[in-house]
Formats: structure tokens, C-alpha cells, sequence
């Protein structure tokens, strides 16, 4: 996938260590486990980098290993922000991945994963227990954002201090 092979040249050039590969047994394990499938571009995004500690403004992307649904990683993390009850606010919740997270865990990012392997995979922001936004509708237009407007995946539109 290109886009994946341009984060990862990004990433690179700005010494920014990914963290590994997911193997093809790990990636299957966790859409058994989860009875989801993963478009191709989460697939890949696993495959070739799973994961970046601190990219050049504190977003991190979890290893596979760390991702796991909103229900059961998000509202345990009780701190500033509180995160206690966005396992209620959040409809379908437990369609959620949580996935990032930026400025140790100032906010949150998860994506929708069903067993359709042709969804898009929005990708929504959490910023507490009550409050989340769908920030991208796929998975590859959060990773564009990334790349082009990384101030379109820090904070939603109307969030944003103007």
C-alpha cells in the first residue's frame, strides 16, 4: 500500500522509531479473538509498522498488542481527562478500537471495525468520558490527514480554538 510505505518514509526521515511488524498469525489471532476483519489498509498499517512511540508531537500509535476495544482499554484511564463513561456515551461502543492516543493519553483515537472487510473504518476522537467526535470516515483519510493536515487529526473542526 502506498500510503503505508509514505508513513513509513516519514516517519524515517524525522528518526521516528515504528516499532515493528504484526505477523500474519498476530493480525489473524486479533480479528478471531474480536470477530472483526480489518480493511486492507489497517491490515497493512499492522503488517509493515504496528505501532510508533511519540511521533513529533506525542501521538502515539499502539502495537496491535495494546489495541483493544473502547469498552474494555478506554474508561479504566481515570486521570486528566477522565474517561469513565465512554463506554456508555459512546453508541456501539464495543464496535470501537482504540488505537492511539496523544500527549499520553490527552485524547484518544479508535476506529469502527465490523466483520466487513470492505468497511471504512471511521475513526473517531475521544476526549473524555462524554465527549468524542467521528474525526475521519476511514482509516486512510485519518492517515492522509496525518500526513497533510496534521492539525485536522489533533482536535475536530469545532473544537478547535479559533
Amino acid at each position: 500500500m502506498e500510503m503505508i510505505e509514505e508513513l513509513k518514509r516519514f516517519w524515517t526521515e524525522r528518526n521516528i522509531r515504528i516499532s515493528g511488524q504484526a505477523s500474519e498469525a498476530e493480525i489473524s489471532a486479533f480479528e478471531t479473538r474480536h470477530n472483526v476483519r480489518m480493511p486492507a489498509t489497517v491490515k497493512s498499517f499492522y503488517r509493515e509498522i504496528n505501532g510508533v512511540e511519540f511521533d513529533r508531537d506525542m501521538l502515539t500509535f499502539w502495537p496491535l498488542s495494546q489495541v483493544a476495544s473502547v469498552p474494555v482499554k478506554v474508561p479504566s484511564f481515570q486521570g486528566i481527562p477522565n474517561y469513565r463513561g465512554i463506554d456508555i456515551s459512546l453508541p456501539e461502543a464495543g464496535s470501537y478500537y482504540a488505537f492511539a492516543d496523544w500527549s499520553i493519553w490527552s485524547h484518544v483515537y479508535a476506529l469502527r471495525l465490523t466483520r466487513d472487510i470492505d468497511q471504512s473504518a471511521p475513526v473517531i476522537w475521544i476526549g473524555n468520558g462524554q465527549t468524542w467526535r467521528v474525526l475521519f470516515e476511514s482509516f486512510d483519510a485519518f492517515l492522509t490527514g496525518y500526513l497533510r493536515d496534521y492539525d485536522s487529526v489533533l482536535f475536530p473542526t469545532d473544537l478547535r480554538s479559533r
